[in-house]
């Protein structure tokens, strides 16, 4: 089975990662785009809800653009880090 995806729009090979969530307590935040599969974290054999990241690249801000005709989502992650 072959894992690479490539752009639809660039055709280069795209990069695997996960969006992170942080709507507890009901807090609204802008959500991140992590490289690299989650780390789910346990607690006595359980896995916790808690998920992080190999955090040696940092988590990009996520832009997404709607057409306001139709309403189709577009999310891009530019190659620019958080700011803190």
């Amino acid at each position: 089975m072959n894992d690479t995806i490539s752009c639809p729009k660039c055709q280069v090979a795209m990069e695997a990662g996960f969006i992170i969530d942080r709507g507890d307590a009901d807090r609204s935040t802008a959500s991140r785009w992590a490289p690299g599969p989650p780390v789910v974290g346990s607690f006595l054999g359980f896995k916790t809800v808690q998920v992080t990241w190999n955090q040696t690249r940092a988590a990009l801000h996520i832009v997404t653009f709607r057409c306001s005709t139709c309403g189709y989502l577009e999310s891009y992650a530019p190659n620019s880090p958080e700011k803190k």
